[in-house]
């Protein structure tokens, strides 16, 4: 990192740009750090913001696009011969084509956020022969919002950008899973609703039948339960003690953010966020929803039980 920022100084937008094109090509080059020191850079004057996303996303864009041609080009044949050697042997390759058929979509633009991921995107959209308009679509809007993102921090970040880099970088790693994660959830669940549903009966049947055919057994599955529970219940404790320092360090970091992005010009926006949230508003809302379940509803029985549901179970949670 050293090495890149010394020539990042002499030759900027250059070395930003050819730096993150290598990285998509899958060559091992920091560009999340990289991107962070430009903004950095940006906050003092030497490199300018909108110049340096547009350098950033044009190295991310051919980078990619290189490495969509080359897997189009070379095909599945290609690396079910070598892949082994690269650990993209066929099991691997067959099952990751199959989950990039389906998410394809949605992990162009959330997979940059996730490192060994982003770097193997463009081989497999070209291996699968992903309409190459549908590709450019969706990876080149997410390296804008990539470069975008990070360039952006390190400008706000200014002279502390090295201290919260890390944490930050993390916590983006961790949100892309998560969106990915919910993105498959969301697919599975309009696809396969029905498949998801039986399977879930199924087992809670197979699971009834057991637990009914065990007899003498389940005074000592009792037993084995209240032990379970109270290990979980000390694993639970040492995890609570784990994630209070997790999130003491996030709410650090979003406090600081907050303080650089947010001025005192918000205050007046906030306070009408913070209204729009108060009991007597929210009490007009359900008043407003039980009307026109009333007025317009097809099953008014069960609309305004489901209303009573949400209301309860917000002010519970």
């Amino acid at each position: 990192m050293s090495f890149l920022a010394e020539l990042f100084n002499h030759y900027g937008y250059i070395v930003l740009f050819a730096a993150l094109k290598l990285e998509l090509i899958a060559f091992p080059t920091p560009g999340e750090a990289l991107m962070t020191y430009c903004g950095f850079l940006v906050f003092q004057g030497r490199l300018n913001w909108g110049i340096s996303i547009i350098a950033a996303a044009l190295g991310v864009i051919s980078g990619i696009s290189i490495s969509y041609f080359i897997g189009h080009i070379l095909g599945t044949s290609f690396f079910k011969k070598y892949g082994s050697y690269i650990h993209m042997g066929p099991d691997k390759l067959n099952k990751t084509s199959r989950w990039f058929e389906r998410y394809g979509n949605g992990l162009l633009v959330t997979a940059y956020f996730i490192p060994g991921i982003r770097h193997i995107t463009g081989y497999f959209s070209g291996i699968t022969k992903m309409p190459f308009k549908r590709f450019a679509l969706n990876a080149y809007v997410g390296a804008f919002i990539w470069t975008g993102t990070f360039i952006s921090l390190g400008r706000i970040l200014g002279s502390n950008w090295e201290i919260f880099h890390g944490y930050i970088r993390r916590y983006m790693i961790i949100g892309g899973i998560v969106l990915a994660v919910g993105l498959m959830c969301i697919y599975l669940c309009k696809n396969y609703k029905a498949q998801i549903t039986e399977f879930i009966i199924k087992s809670l049947e197979n699971s009834i039948k057991i637990f009914h055919s065990l007899g003498k057994i389940k005074v000592a599955i009792v037993e084995v339960a209240v032990v379970f529970v109270g290990l979980s219940i000390i694993v639970v404790g040492l995890i609570q003690d784990f994630l209070a320092n997790e999130f003491s360090q996030f709410d650090t970091i979003v406090t600081y953010l907050v303080s650089l992005i947010l001025s005192e010009n918000w205050f007046s926006f906030m306070k009408l966020f913070e209204f729009s949230t108060a009991p007597e508003v929210l009490i007009v809302l359900m008043l407003l929803t039980l009307t026109w379940i009333m007025l317009r509803g097809r099953n008014r029985f069960l609309e305004t039980r489901f209303l009573i549901i949400t209301v309860l179970g917000g002010e519970l949670l």
